[in-house]
């Protein structure tokens, strides 16, 4: 499995390297080519969207159904809810006799 994660890790890595690499070159060559530095901050943006409230409340959802996921995970796992955890151990940790 640590072979698996390590591989997963490595593939993340070069994919955001090599989509640096790319949008680098493409900012230089609209530089270069007379854009200027707006063209070429228009051709690599990768975040900047008209905000709207639709758009938030997709954002919203998504938000939530992750944190949803998260916890029904945590529990299928361990078999209790994240904030009875730290109550369970408590009752396994033996005590010291006064």
């Amino acid at each position: 499995m640590e072979q698996v994660a390590s591989g997963v890790e490595a593939l993340g890595i070069v994919t955001i390297v090599v989509g640096l690499a790319v949008a680098l070159v493409q900012a230089a060559r609209l530089q270069v080519g007379g854009d200027g530095g707006a063209g070429a901050y228009r051709a690599v943006r990768t975040v900047a969207v008209e905000p709207s409230l639709e758009k938030v409340g997709v954002l919203g959802l998504i938000v939530l159904l992750r944190t949803l996921l998260s916890f029904s995970l945590e529990v299928e796992i361990d078999g209790t809810w994240p904030w009875r955890r730290a109550a369970g151990r408590a009752a396994t940790v033996p005590r010291d006799p006064e």
